[in-house]
């Protein structure tokens, strides 16, 4: 399986993806991302025992065992994040799959866009009904925002974070579910910036 694109050595992404007896979706996953030579693919495995983590592996993976009854959506992305080593980190759940063969370097030409105060942008497409009217583009999101209520559409599904600001302050290991609302909402009151992603 060639999951190697172009060179964007000078955007490099660490992509972090959960997984729990996933292989099917995740071979179609692995297949749509084409990583470049300095991206990272990071997996978070809960106890796969269908071959998961040997797909993983064999894709060149790192491989971060998480035991199940220690599992939290919040819990699993810090156990990711952890390990990553570049600038930016995308986190991807193992069941989507990116509808466009440049879906990692729509992101790559995002952050170059980006303001200096973005710390999460979500976005572009993935296998989704939700996005198909937009067009091409960065919606910004900050401020009053959230009070005037916006469909920000993201969630760790597929979602990009700057490294720096996550390690500042990780996700909510305690929720049993929406750490990405949570975080968001203290992105924006800590006066950061969110961006969506269109393509």
């Amino acid at each position: 399986m060639d999951c190697i694109g172009a060179d964007m050595s000078d955007q490099p992404l660490s992509v972090v993806v959960r997984t729990l007896n996933a292989a099917p979706q995740f071979r179609e996953l692995l297949a749509g991302l084409r990583l470049g030579t300095g991206d990272q693919l990071i997996v978070v495995d809960s106890g796969s025992t269908d071959g998961t983590v040997d797909i993983a592996k064999a894709a060149g993976a790192t491989v971060v065992p998480l035991a199940q009854e220690r599992f939290t959506y919040g819990r699993s992305l810090n156990v990711g994040f952890a390990v990553a080593r570049n600038p930016w980190i995308l986190a991807l759940s193992s069941h989507v799959v990116p509808v466009r063969r440049d879906f990692l370097d729509v992101y790559r030409q995002a952050i170059r866009r980006l303001p200096s105060n973005v710390v999460a942008a979500a976005g572009p497409l993935v296998r989704s009904d939700g996005e198909r009217g937009m067009t091409g583009g960065i919606t910004l999101y900050e401020g009053t925002d959230f009070l005037k209520g916006f469909e920000f559409g993201a969630g760790n599904p597929n979602c990009l974070y700057r490294r720096d600001v996550w390690q500042a302050r990780p996700f909510d290991e305690e929720l049993g579910g929406g750490e990405d609302c949570e975080w968001y909402v203290w992105a924006i009151v800590a006066g950061h910036a969110l961006a969506a992603v269109h393509a």
